[in-house]
């Protein structure tokens, strides 16, 4: 079955990560010999913020929300607001609803207050994480106004070539943008140089 697997889908998939990870290697490797970075100083001062944040979290008070209840609301959130069928109205909602999950994920209660093998707070840096992404999937999937493979939109039930043949890029506030497409001389997509 070659390079494609013995699934199409999967095996175009992990060519498409190939392909994907080897471009985003290369220009990472060309962008690093132009950054000049300012060496361990600026790796202390992460480590330093890094570990500041983690003592923050181990002494949160008793009354914190719990990272079962934080959970529970995630799922059920992304349950009604990204299923197969979605619409501007839930997604708002959503998004809202997501961004205090956000925040409250920030300062969830702790059982274990202890440094060594925290499993406790490794969930809970998880379930932040888990909370921010899905903030930013929402935030995509609002600013996306079509239907396109499995985002499906009830109040945009058309594929729209024209205005969304190009992939979607959000940061970690949830401020979404676009990526333009281009095709090359052999008929095959490809991203746009200085996008």
């Amino acid at each position: 079955s070659g390079l494609h697997g013995a699934s199409m889908a999967w095996g175009n998939r992990l060519l498409d990560d190939l392909v994907g990870g080897s471009a985003a290697g290369t220009h990472a490797g060309t962008w690093s010999i132009s950054f000049s970075a300012g060496g361990s100083t600026i790796l202390e001062t992460a480590r330093e913020e890094h570990e500041t944040t983690i003592n923050n979290r181990l002494m949160v008070e008793s009354d914190s929300v719990r990272i079962g209840a934080v959970r529970a609301a995630l799922r059920s959130e992304l349950s009604v607001s990204m299923s197969l069928n979605r619409n501007g109205d839930s997604l708002e909602t959503s998004l809202a609803s997501l961004a205090q999950l956000k925040q409250t994920s920030a300062s969830l209660r702790l059982d274990d207050d202890g440094l060594l093998m925290n499993t406790n707070l490794m969930e809970a840096i998880r379930l932040e994480m888990a909370c921010t992404l899905a903030h930013m999937a929402v935030a995509a999937a609002l600013v996306r106004t079509e239907s396109r493979g499995s985002h499906r939109r009830e109040d945009y039930p058309e594929r729209d070539d024209t205005g969304w043949l190009k992939p979607s890029l959000v940061n970690i506030e949830a401020d979404v943008s676009t990526m333009p497409l281009r095709i090359s001389a052999a008929g095959t997509w490809i991203l746009a140089p200085e996008s």
